[in-house]
């Protein structure tokens, strides 16, 4: 028998949309409910594309604030990776498999945030449950990420224990004007600003004549509303480009082998252990630098070259 969270009912008739490839829906509390009647002929599955929609789907992009917990997306991908593990252990349901990521209260607003904003960002939840892919652009301006929506709501998650079970702890004394439930999180830039402000300027800001996403424009009111363009398809192929993994297991474990790449080059190459790696031949004109080999005739480059092919810094859709 499974230990499922205990996913707390909301007010009026209503049936939160399941993990892409998981057919049944479950209100929060655990009881099983039949889809509700939709006039929207696409099937709740994955691999909607937004090119078959008469309308273009909308997305979001949203800045995540250090000063809140310095290892923001770090906790909200070990929150998802430990739900994750417990799925794969058999302790809970497919569907169990999500986090919450909030949209910060800032404490310095002085005016609510505009009523049209806000029924802008909470429609995009009709959309989920209508099957669409739904996406969350998330940045810190440095690096840049995409979420699988699953939810989106102003209630808060956190007032049930089954639901504050799928957030970091951080959010405890922290007020939020939306929730989102995120299925999975795929890394697209890490570590490059000038990549982040180029891939944002493929979308375009519905609210600002479609313009080009822009962070450094004077955003006033976030989640900023957008369209993709062209449509991105960035978890419909995950089972195989991934091995069935989570995009934020398989993100995980590249990171991973990174840190070993980065631990052979301290460890094993003769980085100063024998003798200075970089040397000089004996003209002091030579114009440039000699390197010494690692184990087994291991060149610093090639080393280099190994790490920095496993860390692309721009991931693509297939």
């Amino acid at each position: 028998m499974h230990l499922t969270s205990n996913h707390r009912p909301r007010s009026g008739i209503y049936a939160p949309p399941t993990r892409p490839g998981v057919h049944h829906l479950r209100a929060r509390g655990g009881a099983e409910i039949a889809s509700p009647p939709s006039t929207n002929p696409l099937p709740l599955q994955r691999g909607t594309r937004c090119r078959d929609l008469v309308t273009p789907s909308r997305h979001l992009v949203s800045v995540w604030n250090p000063a809140y917990a310095v290892d923001a997306m770090d906790a909200h991908l070990r929150v998802l990776l430990d739900w994750s593990n417990r799925r794969r252990e058999e302790k809970v349901d497919e569907e169990d498999i999500y986090v919450w990521w909030a949209k910060v209260k800032s404490s310095n607003r002085q005016q609510p945030l505009p009523e049209a904003h806000t029924t802008d960002v909470l429609a995009l939840d009709e959309q989920v449950r209508a099957g669409v892919d739904t996406h969350l652009y998330l940045t810190d301006y440095r690096s840049l990420y995409v979420a699988n929506v699953g939810e989106v709501t102003a209630d808060d998650i956190l007032e049930d224990s089954g639901e504050r079970a799928h957030a970091p702890a951080y959010y405890e004394d922290l007020a939020a004007d939306y929730w989102f439930r995120l299925w999975d999180i795929r890394l697209l830039v890490s570590d490059d600003t000038l990549e982040t402000i180029h891939l944002l300027h493929n979308l375009r800001n519905v609210h600002y004549a479609d313009r080009p996403v822009s962070l450094y424009g004077g955003v006033r009111e976030l989640p900023i509303v957008v369209r993709e363009d062209p449509p991105r398809t960035w978890f419909e192929d995950g089972d195989l480009l991934t091995g069935g993994k989570l995009w934020a297991e398989h993100d995980a474990e590249l990171r991973g082998e990174t840190a070993r790449l980065a631990r052979d080059l301290r460890d094993n190459l003769s980085l100063g252990r024998s003798g200075p790696c970089w040397s000089r031949e004996a003209a002091p004109s030579s114009p440039a630098p000699r390197l010494c080999s690692g184990p087994g005739g291991t060149t610093l480059p090639l080393a280099l070259r190994a790490l920095r092919s496993s860390t692309p810094r721009r991931w693509r859709s297939s």
